[in-house]
């Protein structure tokens, strides 16, 4: 699990579009037993 928090949706969008990013997930395709999940959480209070 990675928890990550982002200035605003720009900034994690930017994130996705990086070269060592897209490497990282193709990583994932390939060596785990399911797709990863990512959820969008929102701070209450």
């Amino acid at each position: 699990m990675l928890y990550e928090n982002w200035k605003d949706q720009a900034a994690l969008d930017a994130h996705f579009q990086q070269p060592y990013v897209k490497q990282v997930f193709k990583a994932y395709e390939e060596t785990l037993a399911e797709p990863i999940a990512v959820m969008s959480l929102e701070k209450i209070g």
